[in-house]
C-alpha cells in the first residue's frame, strides 16, 4: 500500500498547481460585492492623497484642451470618473475584465469595456490614437510575461509625445512570517503564481519606446505610526485579506475559520509591532515622437 501522507501531499501539490493554471480565478470573483467595489474606490482616494494627484506625468495642459485617455484594469472606475469629472473637454476610456464600473450613471465623456487586457486589440482602438496610457495596480494579478505583453499593446495605441503611467506597489523587506506567508499564498493563488517582486523599470526600459522615464516614490508605514494613509492602506490592506480573497486565502492555506481568523489578528499584529513599510511607485514616461 501507498503512504497516505505522500498520497495526501500529492493531492495537494496538483490542487495547487490547477489553481496556479486558473488565471482570472481571483479576479472574476473580486469585484462581484460591494463591499470589494467600495474598498476599490476608497483605495483610489488613498492614492491620490498619497501622492496629492490623480497623475504626474506632465500633461495637465492637454487634458485641459482635450485629451484621450486609456486606464487599463479600471475596476470600478473612480479614478476614470474622477479624472472625467475635473477635465470634461477630455474623453476616458476604461478596460476590466469584469464589469465592476457604473454603466449608466456617468459623465458623459467616460466610456468602459469589458475585455481582457490581452485581448485589447479585439475593441478596435486605432494605433497612437490616446495621449496617455496607464496602468494602476495590477503587478499582483498578472505575470512579468503578460504585464510585458499588455504593457506593448497599450504602447501601440499611445500616441508618439504621449505618456504611459504605471502605479504600483513594490515588494517591502521588513515584514515578518504571517505576511511573508499571506504574500506566498497570494501570489500562488491568484492564477498566475506572480512574483511581487518582478522588475518593473526593466519591462519599461525593455520596450525601448519610451524617454524621460521618471519615478517617484512614496513610503507608507502601516498603521497609526504611518499617519493617516499609513492607517488607511492597513485598513485596506485587512480588508483585503479578510473579505475579499479571505475565503479562497483560508481555502488555499487549508485552515478553520477560528485558524484563520487568528492568522489575520497575528498578521495585523506583525505589521505594527515591525513597523512595516510598503513603497508605492509611480512611474511614467513619454513615447518617442517619430
Amino acid at each position: 500500500m501507498g503512504n497516505s501522507k505522500s498520497t495526501s501531499r500529492r493531492q495537494d501539490t496538483n490542487e495547487r498547481k490547477q489553481q496556479c493554471n486558473n488565471p482570472n480565478r481571483l479576479s472574476k470573483g473580486l469585484y462581484e460585492s460591494e463591499f470589494e467595489i467600495d474598498r476599490l474606490q476608497r483605495q483610489h482616494f488613498f492614492s491620490q492623497h498619497l501622492f496629492g494627484n490623480n497623475f504626474s506625468c506632465p500633461i495637465e495642459e492637454t487634458l485641459r484642451q482635450g485629451a484621450r485617455v486609456l486606464d487599463g484594469g479600471c475596476g470600478p472606475g473612480a479614478w476614470l470618473l474622477d479624472m472625467a469629472t475635473h477635465y470634461p473637454s477630455s474623453h476616458f476610456f476604461g478596460i476590466d475584465i469584469v464589469a465592476a464600473y457604473p454603466s449608466q450613471i456617468k459623465p458623459e465623456n467616460v466610456n468602459f469595456y469589458k475585455c481582457d487586457l490581452m485581448r485589447l486589440e479585439t475593441l478596435g482602438f486605432e494605433e497612437n490614437s490616446f495621449d496617455m496610457v496607464r496602468l494602476s495596480m495590477m503587478k499582483t494579478s498578472l505575470s512579468e510575461e503578460k504585464y510585458a505583453k499588455i504593457v506593448d499593446k497599450m504602447l501601440k495605441l499611445l500616441k508618439p509625445g504621449g505618456y504611459f503611467e504605471l502605479l504600483e506597489v513594490e515588494m517591502t523587506s521588513n515584514f515578518g512570517p504571517n505576511f511573508k506567508r499571506m504574500k506566498k499564498t497570494v501570489e500562488m493563488s491568484l492564477g498566475e503564481c506572480v512574483d511581487h517582486s518582478l522588475n518593473l523599470e526593466k519591462i519599461i526600459f525593455a520596450t525601448e519606446q519610451l524617454i524621460d522615464i521618471q519615478r517617484d516614490a512614496r513610503i507608507v508605514k502601516l498603521g497609526p505610526s504611518g499617519g493617516f494613509v499609513g492607517e488607511l492602506y492597513l485598513t485596506l490592506l485587512e480588508e483585503f485579506i479578510t473579505v475579499s480573497i479571505g475565503e479562497m486565502l483560508r481555502e488555499f492555506m487549508a485552515m478553520t475559520s477560528k485558524e484563520f481568523e487568528l492568522f489575520c489578528q497575528q498578521f495585523k499584529t506583525e505589521c505594527l509591532e515591525l513597523g512595516t513599510e510598503i513603497p508605492f511607485v509611480k512611474t511614467w514616461g513619454q513615447k518617442i515622437a517619430v
